[in-house]
């Protein structure tokens, strides 16, 4: 059955974050990477700790220095690393669409799953950043669409960037996303904002943005910003 055909209850994972699915790998990575840092797992996915060396695999002369107490010692980093890498392993398994499993298999390790799903999902080449590059610069807000739904995107595109080695300077980001709102109904505003952005993140202006969207929705200005129940919640975010 294809993806668009089944509920939105059947992308949540028992972990509360959204599923795998196509074209949401930057999306789910980051919060699946948030879950396995809060089950501190994470150092295990990214190989910052590997798995303890059994001491059959030690060298012979090294296997005789061994005392008893060291050798239990072993044995319970490696069943403490094992209980980790399992732990790990079932989060991301349990947060991607059946479909989409296959490299997770492959992967054999959790460290493994993640970078053969990095590997499908997130292609670092030049033809996927001249894509998406050209997305950002070219992107406009649709009339009739929400305030939410177009930071949404913005958001997307900038992450998948950034998860590709292409990081965009923070007063660029300002000026892009800004560039991407409806002139009609944020034109004069945004131009009295540009005197401030030296010492603003992008999240201060976007912060900025739903403040305007909701005095104007208020006013009774903000028809083109989409539905005002969208307008208002996404000045709430």
């Amino acid at each position: 059955m294809a993806d668009n055909n089944l509920s939105e209850s059947s992308y949540r994972s028992r972990y509360g974050i959204e599923k795998l699915r196509d074209h949401t790998y930057h999306t789910w990575s980051f919060q699946c990477r948030m879950l396995l840092s809060e089950k501190k797992v994470w150092d295990v996915v990214n190989g910052k700790i590997t798995r303890p060396q059994a001491v059959e695999d030690y060298p012979a002369e090294e296997q005789a220095t061994l005392r008893d107490t060291d050798k239990r010692r072993i044995l319970k980093e490696i069943t403490e690393w094992d209980e980790k890498n399992e732990e790990a392993l079932r989060v991301i398994s349990f947060t991607v669409i059946d479909r989409l499993q296959g490299p997770i298999h492959y992967g054999v390790t959790a460290k493994g799953a993640w970078d053969e799903l990095r590997k499908v999902h997130a292609p670092n080449d030049k033809q996927r950043k001249y894509s998406l590059i050209k997305c950002l610069y070219r992107l406009d807000m649709q009339i009739g669409s929400s305030l939410m739904g177009h930071e949404s995107i913005f958001d997307d595109l900038v992450q998948s960037l950034a998860a590709i080695g292409k990081n965009i300077d923070p007063e660029e980001l300002i000026i892009l996303y800004a560039n991407s709102l409806p002139v009609e109904t944020f034109g004069n505003w945004i131009q009295g904002q540009m005197a401030f952005i030296d010492n603003m993140s992008i999240t201060d202006f976007k912060g900025r943005v739903r403040e305007e969207a909701r005095r104007l929705n208020l006013a009774g200005f903000g028809s083109g910003l989409g539905n005002d129940q969208d307008t208002v919640q996404a000045s709430m975010a």
